[in-house]
């Protein structure tokens, strides 16, 4: 019989850790927007891609 505890747990940690690292981007490339001295276009930025 699985453990459903361990699985639950385990999925509960990846998923917990994967929000936290998103945060964690989203708030990095704030930063490194409001650092900016010119005014960042979102076309600029799909130029680039």
């Amino acid at each position: 019989m699985p453990e459903y505890q361990k699985m639950y747990s385990s999925l509960f940690n990846e998923i917990t850790d994967t929000i936290e690292r998103l945060k964690k981007i989203q708030q990095d490339v704030e930063e490194l927007y409001i650092s900016t001295d010119e005014p960042i276009q979102l076309a600029d930025y799909a130029k680039d891609k």
